[in-house]
């Protein structure tokens, strides 16, 4: 399933950097920049009462990241927004990024750590 030249690539560092937006599971037109996490939404057409309308939260998480270079705070960026409207419930799921050297760098990093608050 991977082109035949992927793994030689990501060795060597050159691959194209992964865009989040293409792996949230967003059907086309579904996906939507720079969600904040404070939305309202309206569903319509998924229940016989009519028009589902509800809010997020507007709560974002803090999020610490150490690769062994010390605690970073990247900024959290909402990801999906899982909704399951039978439920009356959805889930929210968020996303921080840091730099590092690259993936020959892997072996040498001394810790993992993440928190979310």
């Amino acid at each position: 399933m991977l082109p035949s030249d992927h793994v030689a690539l990501a060795k060597q560092s050159r691959l194209k950097p992964m865009l989040a937006q293409f792996n949230n599971g967003a059907s086309f037109g579904l996906s939507f920049p720079d969600l904040i996490g404070n939305e309202r939404i309206g569903l319509g057409g998924l229940s016989e009462s009519g028009l589902v309308e509800f809010s997020l939260p507007g709560e974002t998480p803090a999020i610490v990241i150490d690769i062994g270079l010390g605690e970073q705070q990247p900024p959290p960026k909402l990801h999906t927004v899982s909704i399951r409207p039978d439920d009356g419930e959805f889930d929210l799921i968020w996303r921080a990024a840091t730099v590092y050297e690259g993936y020959s760098w892997l072996p040498k990093m001394k810790r993992l750590h993440a928190e979310v608050h």
